[in-house]
């Protein structure tokens, strides 16, 4: 019980006093939002490109010949997609989609599947 008691006696003088976060306003009183205040000497090459003004290109899609690198590689290993889906750990029906078109494989599935049939895939 003693120890306790010392305890306590040393709890007595700390600084318990609140904080309280505010947000920054601006002059006009507006909350200052991310954009306009968080750049940095690091965001440098982002201010270039906003400035640019020059249009992104489009994201890459599997190409005709990477969807038939696909299928050619499965039938040299004699697979079917359900086993080359689960060679490559992907949910079922997935290379069903990627060679018909219907689905944009991510960049993680395209890699596991050229590794699996060693083809190398094109993009568009």
């Amino acid at each position: 019980m003693k120890a306790n008691a010392n305890n306590d006696a040393h709890n007595d003088d700390q600084d318990w006093t609140p904080v309280v976060l505010k947000k920054r306003r601006t002059a006009t009183g507006a909350i200052a939002t991310a954009v306009g205040h968080n750049r940095g000497a690091g965001n440098a090459h982002l201010r270039a490109v906003e400035a640019a003004d020059v249009p992104l290109p489009p994201p890459k899609r599997l190409s005709a010949a990477g969807k038939t690198a696909i299928i050619q590689g499965r039938l040299a290993k004699k697979w079917s997609q359900d086993q080359l889906n689960k060679e490559c750990n992907l949910p079922s029906g997935t290379i069903n989609a990627i060679e018909a078109g219907k689905a944009q494989p991510s960049g993680a599935q395209l890699n596991a599947i050229a590794r699996a049939l060693g083809v190398v895939l094109r993009f568009e």
